[in-house]
């Protein structure tokens, strides 16, 4: 008696195996009790030809084979959406993101520590064969089920029922045809499959477009480039994570708008012009490279694929652009801390990784110095006379896990940075930050105000030097951060009113707040449009 109650109770385990992964939601939205009461149709087909096949045959291990091959994959496809969602706002794509495994280890690092960092790794790497040891002993039990021949066959015949119910509604949904009455159940594991299957291929296809895009450029051959500027420098800043949230949500727009009206201020009392509006970001969550990579090459840059071709392209990025035009290019990266061949194809004369910025603080987590070192590096990397610049940086304060927040320092005590150990303990630990979504939020949005807070005082200390600062967001920070819809983040122009004139038809708002009366440009654009705002010779917009 125990042996036959032993045996139903692991055949039903095993159905609810199946049963699990065929209603694994692939989104955070869905991490709800609702997910569990789905009717997965592909269940009955699986079931039902499990059941009608015969224990012990070859023709049925390839296909108890097949099926654990299709669930584990499934399974798997599930889980990264489920992390690209939370991370990115957007599903997972093995051409973007299989390349960012190593990147998100060193961040996970960086923020929990290198010892659970590698368990998680290790459990993630485990994962595959954990869920196809699984599923194997799963369609294997439900094989050896041992019922009569009738019951075998009417398992059969619901199994094909289903399975025809299910090609139904996936026609449907893919609008291949329509159908009169609703279907009873649901498809969503084959239709994922599907859907992903077609746009992957498409990607690839996108791509093909995209290199022959990224081999000509408008501005190729064109003389008279950047003779608006009128010799002045150009300092293009990034901050991270800095998107239209920090204007629009109510837990951050309080404490941001504060800080820029606080900034405006301090500016136009400096003699400072300001204009500002938005670009829309082709990615959100992370990639911040991808972003920088799209204002330098004026093509959309959404994922690693298009990045690497843009790289091998013959397309002349921005600061190539500057260099025909006589200026010194420079990078000053505090992130990179790895080798990093891409810098010799962005058009850089020289290039500061954080080794070369002579830091001596200690790293706040990932992050490896605070923003007020990075900028104080600037009157010693980029001194005033002689060829003028043309620089790009990125700031790393406002990334996450957004602890520990540093304190502002005077100036002229920052030095070797070694000031800057007294804060580093200030606030919770990674680990704490990310299990918890209201402590995240929080910390985000000190963060942030942190990164303004330095940016602008840097501008505004920096007011008698004649130069043109474009200060922008790479991304908003992912969508458990952000909690609004869209990847617009700001931008904002500082520099004499001689400086801005060349931006009059834009249509930017006065000051560093942007209004409902502003552009909303792909940050795709904002390369020929600089280019040629600043370009007597330019043809292009």
């Amino acid at each position: 008696m125990r042996r036959g109650r032993s045996g139903i109770l692991t055949t039903l385990l095993a159905g609810l195996a199946v049963y699990a992964v065929l209603v694994q939601p692939n989104h955070p939205d869905a991490l709800n009790g609702w997910a569990l009461l789905q009717l997965p149709l592909e269940w009955f087909a699986v079931v039902g030809v499990l059941v009608l096949l015969p224990a012990g045959r070859a023709f049925t291990y390839a296909v108890r084979a097949m099926l654990t091959l299709a669930l584990t994959l499934v399974s798997l496809l599930k889980c990264a959406d489920l992390a690209t969602f939370t991370a990115f706002n957007r599903s997972f794509n093995p051409l973007m993101d299989l390349p960012l495994a190593e990147a998100a280890l060193r961040l996970a690092g960086g923020s929990v520590g290198w010892p659970l960092a590698i368990m998680i790794a290790v459990l993630i790497g485990l994962l595959p064969f954990g869920l196809a040891a699984m599923l194997w002993w799963s369609t294997g039990r439900i094989n050896r089920l041992t019922i009569g021949l009738p019951m075998r066959w009417i398992a059969g015949m619901v199994g094909a029922v289903a399975m025809v119910l299910a090609v139904a509604q996936v026609g449907a949904a893919r609008e291949a045809w329509t159908l009169p009455i609703p279907v009873p159940g649901e498809a969503f594991s084959t239709q994922l499959a599907i859907e992903r299957t077609t746009t992957f291929r498409a990607l690839y296809a996108d791509l093909a477009a995209f290199e022959t895009e990224a081999e000509t450029d408008p501005f190729s051959g064109q003389s008279g480039l950047f003779d608006r500027l009128d010799g002045r420098d150009v300092f293009v800043i990034f901050i991270e994570s800095y998107g239209q949230t920090a204007l629009r949500n109510p837990l951050y727009a309080p404490t941001h708008r504060a800080r820029l009206e606080e900034a405006e201020k301090k500016l136009a009392a400096a003699g400072l012009s300001m204009r500002s509006a938005l670009l829309t970001s082709p990615v959100a969550g992370g990639q911040s490279w991808l972003a920088h990579a799209t204002i330098a090459s004026g093509l959309s840059i959404d994922n690693q694929a298009r990045y690497r071709a843009m790289l091998a392209s013959t397309r002349p990025s921005l600061y190539h652009l500057a260099q025909t035009a006589g200026y010194r290019t420079t990078v000053i990266m505090p992130a990179i801390t790895l080798p990093w061949p891409e810098s010799q194809f962005m058009g850089f004369n020289d290039i500061y990784e954080a080794k070369d910025l002579d830091y001596q603080g200690e790293a706040f987590n990932w992050t490896t110095m605070p923003d007020q070192y990075t900028l104080s590096t600037v009157d010693r990397i980029l001194p005033e006379g002689g060829q003028p610049d043309f620089a790009m940086t990125a700031l790393l304060s406002s990334h996450a896990p957004w602890t520990p927040v540093p304190k502002v320092v005077d100036w002229d005590a920052v030095g070797d940075g070694a000031i800057f150990d007294e804060s580093q303990h200030v606030g919770p630990p990674g680990g704490e930050v990310w299990p918890n979504p209201d402590l995240m939020r929080e910390q985000y949005r000190l963060a942030l105000d942190y990164s303004l807070d330095i940016v602008f005082d840097f501008a505004a200390r920096h007011a008698g030097r004649d130069w043109l600062l474009v200060i922008l967001g790479d991304h908003p920070p992912a969508q458990t951060v952000s909690q609004i819809e869209g990847q617009d983040v700001p931008i904002h122009l500082i520099g004499s009113a001689a400086a801005l004139a060349a931006f009059d038809a834009w249509g930017f708002t006065d000051g560093l707040i942007p209004d409902e009366t502003s552009p909303v440009w792909p940050m795709s654009s904002f390369r020929d449009r600089f280019i040629a705002a600043l370009s007597s010779g330019a043809t292009a917009l």
